[in-house]
């Protein structure tokens, strides 16, 4: 069963940040990716598939509290997982806490992860 847990990062709110998937298996795959700031509604912000390979995504800057949520839709494959990595950086930074592996077990159809703007420690 998949962690629903957020995972933190934390982005500086006054900035912009890129998110780049680089899709690591041989799937064929179809992304979303939808963020939810405090006290708002989910709004799909982009979508792409396999040939969106890293692809950078700018998104505006996001407050602490902002949820942003991948969710990935790939080719049945029982032997091979679903494999990714998503970074998220600003002005070519790496954000502290924006690397993250994403897996799908083989014979599944999809996964979501789900990141979270933590404040600064």
């Amino acid at each position: 069963m998949p962690d629903d847990t957020p995972h933190p990062f934390r982005p500086d709110p006054d900035d912009p940040v890129s998110l780049v998937v680089d899709f690591q298996s041989i799937h064929s795959v179809a992304y979303r990716i939808r963020t939810r700031h405090p006290e708002k509604d989910w709004r799909t912000v982009h979508t792409g598939t396999h040939d969106d390979d890293m692809v950078p995504r700018t998104l505006p800057p996001l407050p602490v509290g902002t949820l942003v949520e991948y969710r990935f839709l790939y080719t049945d494959s029982a032997d091979e997982p679903f494999v990714a990595m998503i970074t998220a950086t600003q002005e070519e930074d790496l954000v502290e806490g924006g690397r993250v592996q994403v897996e799908g077990e083989g014979g599944e159809w999809g996964v979501d992860q789900l990141l979270e703007v933590v404040e600064e420690s």
